[in-house]
Formats: C-alpha cells, sequence, structure tokens
C-alpha cells in the first residue's frame, strides 16, 4: 500500500517482499498475540528496502 513515489518497481516491491517474510518469519513466535504486526514488518520491510536503494543511489 505503497505510492509510487515509494515504491517506483516491482523490484522494489519484490525486495521489501523479501524482507518482510524474513521478519515474520524472525519474529513469529516473538510478537504472538500482538495486534498489527503484519502492518508494522510491512512497513519494516519497505523502510530497509529505501535505506538499500537510498545507499545504493548513494554510492553508485
Amino acid at each position: 500500500m505503497s505510492s509510487t513515489a515509494v515504491a517506483p518497481n516491482i523490484v522494489f516491491v519484490l525486495t521489501a517482499s523479501f524482507f518482510t517474510a524474513i521478519l515474520i518469519i524472525v519474529s513469529k513466535s516473538l510478537f504472538s498475540g500482538v495486534g498489527g504486526k503484519l502492518g508494522t514488518l510491512a512497513f519494516a520491510g519497505v523502510v530497509i528496502t529505501s535505506f538499500i536503494y537510498y545507499l545504493i543511489s548513494a554510492y553508485a
């Protein structure tokens, strides 16, 4: 649910999905019973991907 300004292409979305899946697997039992876990982890995946894209563009 990101705008095209945040997620400009499908590669960004797939990369964010990958990081989100890793975070969900790692935190499966950590946040048991906590509401909003999926949205928070999806946000974290987008932030991680945005940071990686920023680093790539800054040093390229």
